[in-house]
């Protein structure tokens, strides 16, 4: 969904250019960096997250009820509160984006972790 949406702004960029006589790909790739890179940084600092919670019990202790209160939360209450904390500018977007991403690719990741069958872990760790 996220590549649909940086591909729409991405034809939005071009044709809005082509309207005006060129195509300018400096700006195409500015918008398209600009809405790509922070989902990559969420989406592998959830992944990171959700390694590091499943393989050592301290960090579970200390994140996991964290992670679990933020994801409890409904996403709409979630925004204003950030606004006012972190103000209007770009911090509060990333507080935002950091709670809808990354904290849904920790809980992949975790539940992937958890899940793995025992049996499959110690075959592989025999051969």
């Amino acid at each position: 969904m996220v590549v649909g949406v940086c591909a729409a702004v991405a034809l939005w960029s071009v044709r809005s250019t082509l309207e005006y006589g060129q195509v300018n790909l400096v700006v195409m790739w500015l918008v398209l960096e600009d809405l790509l890179g922070p989902v990559a940084r969420k989406r592998w600092s959830g992944v990171l997250l959700g390694l590091a919670i499943g393989s050592s019990r301290l960090i579970y202790r200390g994140l996991y009820p964290v992670l679990v209160g933020f994801n409890s939360i409904p996403k709409v209450a979630v925004v204003p509160v950030f606004v006012i904390w972190f103000g209007i500018g770009i911090a509060s977007k990333v507080a935002v984006t950091f709670v809808l991403i990354a904290v849904l690719f920790f809980f992949t990741v975790y539940s992937g972790i958890k899940e793995v069958d025992q049996r499959l872990v110690d075959r592989v760790r025999r051969t």
